[in-house]
C-alpha cells in the first residue's frame, strides 16, 4: 500500500480541520472476503465516505466538506495536536446519519448507509452480539433490498444474501437459479449450499 497526499477538510459544524490521507495504490493480498460483500485487507483500506468530527462529533459526508489545504506531501509534518483525522463510523453513527436525514431523497447515499449497517450488523451476529431476529436487523435488510436491482448480477447476489440472512431461503434459492457470469459461480454454489441447509449467517468465501 502506498499513501499519497494529505488533504485537509473542515468540519461543517465546528470548523475543526481533519486530515484525509489519499491511498495511491493498494492490493487485497491477505484479505478476507465475506458473502455479504464485506472484506478486510491489511493493504487495502476501505474508503471513508462519511465521517464523524473528532472535536464536536458532527457527522458529515467527506466529499461535501470544504477543502482547506491540499497537496501536503509529508503527512508527518501535519500537527496532530491541531488537526484531527477522518474515521469510519460505528453502527450507532450510521443509524444516526439516517435518522438525521443525511440520505433523504438520495438513493445512492441511503444505499451506502444501509449497506454499511448491514455489514456492521452481520459482524455482530457472527460474534453472537446481535440476533438475526432483531427488528432493527430485519427492517434495515428489507429497506436495503428495496434499493437493489435484481437485473444486476452484483445486486441480485446481494438480494439473495439478504434473503438468506433473514431466513427467506426459498427466495434466495430462486434468485441463485438465475444466470450469473462465470466469476460469480463459485460464490453462488457456496451460497446455494448454505441456503439448502438453512444456514443464514454470513460466511467467509
Amino acid at each position: 500500500m502506498q499513501l499519497g497526499n494529505v488533504i485537509l477538510i473542515e468540519c461543517p459544524e465546528c470548523g475543526k480541520n481533519l486530515k484525509n490521507i489519499h491511498v495511491v495504490s493498494a492490493n487485497s493480498f491477505g484479505g478476507r472476503f465475506f458473502s455479504d460483500g464485506n472484506f478486510y485487507a491489511p493493504m487495502y483500506p476501505k474508503p471513508i465516505n462519511i465521517t464523524r468530527c473528532s472535536s464536536c462529533q458532527a457527522i458529515f459526508w467527506v466529499q461535501e466538506a470544504r477543502i482547506v489545504g491540499e497537496q501536503i506531501t509529508r503527512p508527518e509534518l501535519v500537527d496532530n495536536n491541531k488537526v484531527g483525522e477522518i474515521c469510519h463510523l460505528n453502527l450507532d453513527d450510521y443509524f444516526r446519519a439516517l435518522n438525521m436525514g443525511m440520505a433523504a431523497k438520495d438513493i445512492e447515499k441511503e444505499f451506502y448507509l444501509r449497506k454499511q449497517i448491514w455489514h456492521k450488523q452481520n459482524e455482530l451476529i457472527t460474534k453472537k452480539e446481535l440476533s438475526q431476529e432483531s427488528e432493527l436487523y430485519k427492517e434495515n435488510a428489507q429497506k436495503l433490498e428495496v434499493l437493489l436491482n435484481e437485473g444486476n448480477p452484483d445486486e441480485r447476489l446481494m438480494i439473495a444474501e439478504i434473503n438468506r440472512n433473514t431466513g427467506n431461503f426459498r427466495k434466495c434459492l430462486r434468485l441463485l437459479e438465475q444466470k450469473f457470469p462465470d466469476e460469480y459461480l463459485q460464490t453462488v454454489r457456496k451460497m446455494r449450499k448454505k441456503a439448502l441447509t438453512r444456514q443464514s449467517k454470513t460466511f467467509e468465501l
